[in-house]
């Protein structure tokens, strides 16, 4: 199991993102994408939720804005134990850009189509 919410913020967005912005040097657009093979874990449910709200509340108080960010998650080997708890975070993180949209930009959240692998023949 990863901490994936902990990794990013200390990783990722406390030092090549929030840190710049806040000193007025950051580069944008910024698309974070994390893949990852499992579930998250190691950390409370709702971390990597909380992080990204952070982290966009942190971005709105710069000259950049919410928007300079772009975070994309990609989960590719759905784990075998997903338990009902999982599948509620998996929504949590399907509605989160609606969640973090400001008022003015915010549209009715859709679930996403699920891709299903091909088989080689």
């Amino acid at each position: 199991m990863t901490p994936l919410g902990t990794s990013l913020d200390q990783k990722i967005l406390q030092p090549l993102i929030l840190g710049p912005a806040r000193a007025g040097q950051l580069k944008k657009p910024v698309l974070v994408i994390a893949v990852t093979d499992g579930q998250p874990g190691g950390e409370p449910r709702d971390t990597l939720a909380r992080v990204l709200i952070n982290a966009s509340r942190s971005l709105q108080q710069t000259r950049y804005g919410a928007d300079a960010l772009s975070v994309t998650l990609a989960q590719v080997r759905p784990s075998p134990t997903r338990s009902r708890t999982d599948r509620r975070a998996a929504l949590t993180l399907r509605l989160l850009p609606h969640l973090l949209a400001p008022p003015d930009r915010q549209r009715p959240a859709r679930a996403p189509v699920p891709l299903r692998a091909r088989r080689a023949p």
